[in-house]
């Protein structure tokens, strides 16, 4: 229901990462996947998770008959996983373990970034044949027919950094993660409770809004989106503003909210 009301293509999801097995971070899963089957999809989703939900999405389409269009693949993250989930020509994906009450991770989402492109209408003014594009994109330099050199880095589109989001679930606070996921573009990480509560999140497993943003800080995270607020803080802005005090570029991340990364050009 909130794809559709946020217009977001459920057709576009293929991998599907789940942190832990407490049900406010799954329950929703067999409503997906048994609606992507009702609309006719057809390609295959990856899920990755701990693995003893593999049996229980099973369990629930037997038990309702249901036989799905498409591959459904379980891909299991076993509690003590720290590495690379998977990978291809456009992402990797890597998890880490965070310490709450069951097994439980985090997500280090990085972009992949292609070899410069050719700036095209460089090399038209540059009357560079066709032939030699590849070769250029390859880091060959070209000299045109009245022997003038021109260097592969004049005629190629300025290279940009691949860019990196962390997605720090439910844990209590972990300041060894800055080193295992930093620097990023973004993290999420969740802030359930204030400072004045930092006995009660130890005690849950749960990090404060302050702990969230000295880890952004120390993990060199340009932007830091905080969330899971207990539901006994009624407004979000005084979480917000204990979290910027220490780390300025915080924001609440609220339903539908939508954060863009931007891209950065090498140095």
């Amino acid at each position: 229901m909130q794809l559709r009301r946020y217009r977001i293509s459920m057709q576009r999801i293929s991998h599907i990462f789940i942190s832990h097995l407490h049900g406010d971070h799954y329950f929703g899963l067999i409503g997906l996947i048994s609606t992507l089957n009702l609309l006719g999809h057809k390609n295959p989703i990856h899920i990755y998770a701990d693995p003893r939900l593999e049996a229980l999405i099973q369990l629930q389409l037997e038990l309702s008959d249901t036989v799905l269009n498409y591959p459904l693949h379980f891909n299991p993250i076993h509690p003590d996983m720290d590495g690379l989930l998977v990978e291809n020509e456009v992402f990797s994906v890597e998890a880490f373990p965070l310490n709450h009450r069951i097994p439980t991770h985090g997500f280090l989402f990085c972009e992949k970034i292609s070899s410069p492109g050719i700036n095209a209408l460089l090399l038209q003014d540059f009357d560079v044949q066709a032939s030699m594009w590849e070769h250029i994109r390859q880091g060959g330099d070209y000299s045109d027919e009245a022997g003038n050199f021109i260097p592969h880095t004049a005629l190629l589109k300025e290279a940009e950094l691949p860019r990196k989001y962390a997605f720090v679930s439910d844990t209590a606070f972990l300041p060894a993660l800055a080193g295992r996921v930093g620097p990023v573009d973004l993290m999420y990480h969740e802030a359930t409770f204030m400072k004045d509560k930092e006995a009660v999140a130890a005690e849950k497993f749960h990090s404060t809004a302050e702990q969230a943003a000295m880890l952004a800080k120390d993990a060199g995270a340009e932007r830091l989106i905080i969330g899971h607020f207990s539901a006994r803080y009624k407004d979000a802005e005084p979480i917000v503003a204990e979290a910027r005090a220490v780390f300025p570029n915080t924001w609440a991340g609220m339903e539908g909210d939508v954060f863009d990364i931007p891209r950065q050009k090498r140095p």
